[in-house]
């Protein structure tokens, strides 16, 4: 992250040709004090990364963050087109909890594609993620939807699939196995629409 902010603030040929971006940053082991989202990713980052205008895509794998961060991380880019969540393990906070503070939240957010492939879906706020994205322009320019499901949160996938953008093209729904196991397992199921 401190590596990320330096190359917004220094380098003009990063900040302006970087198109998409990976973060990893596996599973932290809950005794280990190496490090927390908390205490490195402040406010300033997210206006450092503001500055990477020319990124569309975010592919979020394998992470840990509070779903209040995953909102602001996810609004930062101004440019940002594609998301995409691999797998997503919420850490939790007193901010996290705050149901009032859902409405100061950014809106901006105006994706064209998103893929979430995580059974654990964000509850920052005490408000999930799909609410919060449908609070975004996102309901309205949303054209290709992957969305995997398993036993966790069927409700508020249904739910979401019944009230996303009227001007979705591609539709992708993917049925975890029992373990969970995304996509591409021995078990999983893929069902592809194309919508007209």
């Amino acid at each position: 992250l401190n590596a990320l902010e330096r190359a917004a603030v220094s380098s003009p040929y990063i900040r302006e040709c970087l198109h998409i971006l990976r973060i990893d940053t596996g599973r932290v082991n809950p005794e280990s004090e190496e490090y927390t989202w908390e205490d490195r990713w402040k406010q300033d980052t997210y206006k450092s990364l503001a500055t990477f205008t020319s990124l569309t895509t975010l592919v979020i794998v394998t992470c840990e963050m509070t779903a209040v961060q995953l909102y602001h991380l996810v609004t930062t880019f101004p440019s940002l087109d594609d998301l995409r969540i691999e797998e997503f393990y919420e850490v939790w906070s007193k901010d996290s909890m705050q149901a009032d503070q859902f409405h100061s939240l950014p809106t901006t957010l105006r994706l064209t594609r998103l893929s979430l492939l995580t059974e654990n879906i964000p509850y920052g706020f005490g408000v999930n993620f799909f609410s919060w994205i449908l609070k975004t322009e996102t309901k309205k320019s949303l054209r290709e939807l992957t969305l995997a499901f398993g036993k966790l949160n069927v409700y508020e996938r249904c739910t979401f699939l019944n009230t996303i953008s009227p001007v979705l093209q591609h539709l992708e729904l993917r049925f975890l196995d029992t373990l969970g196991r995304p996509s591409g397992s021995c078990k999983s199921v893929h069902m592809k629409f194309i919508l007209r």
